[in-house]
């Protein structure tokens, strides 16, 4: 089928609304652990270790996932993939609700990777098959608004929620509301109709042997890490490590969320006049000190640390995903972001959650922030290397 002609920004809007809405459903699930974890640990009677590597079985099923997607979209058009992709979000949280022990917890959380990890590729595709390049930066502020307002709405949810049902019933409720998003897609949904590059061993190589390809690598693992990993940790930390009541910190996630998606579109829109390159310096800038902030202080200013790394930590991702589209033609998108993203959400969405939960079970969160903040600073120095074109390809 081929694909319609690029709409300027305000007719594909409504289309662009309708992604990003069953980006936002996406987005809920994988964010809704943050909260429930403390009453998951006291269910199961696991630690903050356990918990971190909860987060590392989802983040293997979706790094294998994403990276299947740039074969799968070769063949099945993207807006199917999408679809496929929320119907198996619902039923693999439906089933994740009905697991019994941390094992079977861990296992379905790695099969709901796979299904999530569908989305993102042929979302992308299906996104910038509806607008013109120089609006890039506005249509990812657009889609940037689903993660967003998911952190903030995921804490409040889970207050809300927690005082009628169990966590499992949290999770069959998100997940009713994913099948629903896919098959209203499905009937109603626009963008996305084609399919992908076929791939070949010279394609993959020439992108992964791209200077752009682990420059864009690096940052996405820093920005990832920056977004995901101390959110997934808070509540532990706000309550064990800072006393705080375990209603006040999902409170504190939530309101440090408040302000992320007029940062995102605030991104977007900077992106598109300063360029992306030094839209990425200031945010991940400001963002490696607030995390270092997120360990080193107390009081009023860890409530404000808290609330000025979740502001900055968006401010990536508009001009990230539009400094790819620069850098990877549009037939090679998919395959690109297949190959770049898996390893990011390993990194970002896995490893280093972990990594403070091992150090949140030695009593060390603070140190944990303090060196997330510091490898993020350094990751810097990658960016007067990276140009805007890719001519390997």
């Amino acid at each position: 089928m081929v694909a319609q002609a690029p709409y300027d920004f305000r007719r594909a809007l409504p289309w662009l609304a309708f992604i990003t809405a069953l980006f936002f459903i996406n987005f809920l699930t994988r964010v809704i652990f943050s909260p429930l974890m403390l009453s998951i640990e006291s269910e199961l009677g696991i630690h903050h270790g356990h918990a971190g590597r909860l987060y590392l079985a989802f983040s293997i099923g979706y790094a294998a996932s994403l990276f299947a997607s740039g074969f799968i979209s070769t063949r099945i058009r993207h807006r199917t993939i999408i679809t496929i992709s929320a119907l198996g979000v619902g039923a693999a949280f439906i089933a994740v609700a009905f697991t019994r022990t941390y094992l079977e917890l861990a296992l379905g959380l790695c099969a709901f990777g796979v299904t999530s990890g569908l989305y993102l590729p042929s979302g992308v595709a299906a996104l910038t098959s509806l607008v013109r390049e120089k609006d890039y930066g506005k249509a990812f502020s657009v889609h940037e608004l689903a993660p967003n307002f998911s952190l903030f709405i995921a804490p409040l949810l889970t207050i809300l929620l927690l005082d009628s049902m169990d966590w499992r019933e949290v999770l069959l409720l998100l997940g009713s509301f994913s099948i629903a998003g896919g098959v209203l897609f499905h009937f109603k949904g626009h963008g996305g109709d084609v399919t992908g590059r076929p791939p070949d061993l010279a394609l993959v190589r020439s992108i992964v042997r791209a200077r752009q390809f682990w420059g864009l690598l690096l940052l996405f693992c820093m920005a990832v890490g920056a977004s995901f990993a101390p959110y997934s940790v808070m509540p532990l930390y706000l309550v064990d490590e800072r006393g705080l009541s375990e209603s006040w910190a999902n409170e504190l996630l939530a309101i440090s969320r408040i302000a992320g998606p007029a940062g995102a579109v605030l991104a977007g829109w900077i992106s598109d006049r300063i360029g992306p390159k030094p839209t990425i310096t200031l945010s991940l800038a400001a963002c490696s000190a607030a995390t270092f902030a997120l360990g080193a202080a107390e009081g009023d200013f860890l409530v404000a640390a808290v609330i000025l790394q979740a502001f900055f930590s968006v401010m990536y991702f508009p001009a990230g995903f539009s400094l790819l589209s620069q850098v990877f033609p549009s037939d090679i998108r998919s395959m690109a972001i297949s190959c770049l993203i898996p390893v990011a959400i390993l990194t970002g969405n896995g490893l280093i959650p972990s990594l403070l939960g091992w150090a949140g079970h030695h009593g060390e969160f603070d140190v944990g922030f303090i060196c997330q903040g510091v490898l993020m600073l350094a990751s810097l120095a990658v960016i007067p290397l990276l140009r805007e074109r890719l001519n390997t390809v």
